[in-house]
C-alpha cells in the first residue's frame, strides 16, 4: 500500500541555485512556456514546488532551468533535437541532457525506461533562451 501512495507523489526535483534575478526571470519564462504534454507524457508538479522546474510522465522526466552552463568539451555527444543543441551524458539508470549554446542552461533527466528522449517538445522553448555563442560542431 505504501508503494501505491508514494508512486502518486510529485517527483522530487531540486531547484538550481540561479546566478541572478535576471536568470531566474528567464527561467520562469522558459518553464511557463513548456508544453502541458511532452510526447504522450503529461506535465506533473515537482517537490518542492518551483517555477524553475518541471516534470513529465512516470517515472518522471525532469527539467531544471538555471543550471551551470556546460563548457565546450569532446567528452559528451552533442546532438541537435528540433531547434536546439544538447549535450548527452549517459549515466547508470538515466541520461542527462544539457542545452548547449543557451544562457541560462537547461538540464533534462530522462530515465532509461524511455526508449527515445522526447526533447523536441522542449527544444522550441529552450531555443528562445538567450544564446551564448556555442553550438554543436557541424556533423558534415
Amino acid at each position: 500500500m505504501l508503494a501505491l501512495v508514494r508512486s502518486g507523489l510529485d517527483p522530487r526535483v531540486t531547484p538550481p541555485r540561479v546566478a541572478s534575478a535576471q536568470v531566474a526571470t528567464q527561467c520562469r519564462t522558459f518553464t511557463a512556456s513548456l508544453p502541458s504534454v511532452l510526447g504522450s507524457y503529461e506535465r506533473r508538479g515537482t517537490r518542492p514546488h518551483s517555477e524553475l522546474t518541471a516534470a513529465y510522465g512516470t517515472p518522471a522526466i525532469t527539467v531544471r532551468c538555471g543550471v551551470v552552463e556546460p563548457k565546450p568539451t569532446g567528452d559528451y555527444d552533442c546532438r541537435r533535437f528540433g531547434d536546439q543543441d544538447w549535450l548527452v551524458v549517459p549515466r547508470r539508470s538515466d541520461s542527462l541532457f544539457l542545452t548547449f549554446g543557451t544562457s541560462p542552461a537547461v538540464e533534462v533527466v530522462v530515465p532509461d525506461d524511455y526508449q527515445a528522449p522526447p526533447l523536441e517538445g522542449l527544444s522550441g522553448p529552450a531555443s528562445r533562451l538567450p544564446r551564448n555563442g556555442l553550438a554543436c560542431p557541424d556533423p558534415g
